[in-house]
């Protein structure tokens, strides 16, 4: 099917003509940011806000040169619409092979979708205040804005990372994960938290 509303961020509408409603196309000045929402996203390292941070600073605009803002509200959008996959989706339920070209492999949508229903192994786990895992936490502080980090792991495909990463929503950095052992060297077992 063709899809008849205005196409979502990173596709447009090339002007009508007189064989009737064209396709969407891909959107050349902000399809890559659309494609950057979902791969952030599926690593299960980075939150909405996190995200919707990250790509607003980037001031992309679309093929009109209006300035794209990102909201949660779009993020969110963006990671659940079956448009990307090039797909609609019925009234019903059910979903119809779409006539424009996917932006992205449903192998990395599906993924989202698992991160968005808290069943990813890449989730970011819950953390002990007083871990012996980020021994550093909140003695540690960001090179910017000044501020205690804090400490998470992140499931790797086959092994658990542990990161630090500042909390400040008013920092440049903020989201932004740092190896843990750039700050501290592997410890031994017994290590006591500080």
């Amino acid at each position: 099917g063709n899809y008849p509303w205005t196409p979502p961020t990173g596709y447009y509408r090339p002007p009508a003509s007189s064989t009737g409603l064209p396709v969407p196309i891909f959107d050349p000045a902000c399809k890559d940011g659309a494609i950057e929402v979902f791969k952030l996203y599926s690593t299960g390292v980075y939150t909405l806000n996190m995200i919707s941070r990250i790509m607003s600073k980037k001031k992309l605009q679309n093929h009109k040169g209006k300035t794209i803002k990102f909201p949660n509200q779009l993020i969110d959008k963006i990671l659940k619409s079956v448009f990307y996959i090039g797909y609609l989706k019925h009234q019903d339920g059910r979903l119809i092979k779409a006539l424009h070209e996917p932006l992205i492999d449903v192998s990395l949508w599906e993924k989202c979708q698992q991160v968005r229903n808290k069943q990813s192994h890449n989730i970011i786990h819950k953390r002990n205040f007083y871990s012996p895992d980020f021994v550093l936490r909140r003695f540690t502080v960001c090179g910017f804005c000044d501020k205690p980090l804090t400490g998470c792991w992140s499931q790797g495909r086959t092994e658990k990372y542990p990161y630090y990463y500042c909390k400040n929503k008013d920092c440049e950095k903020y989201g932004k994960m740092i190896a843990r052992d750039t700050y501290t060297p592997k410890k031994p077992a017994s290590a006591k938290p500080i």
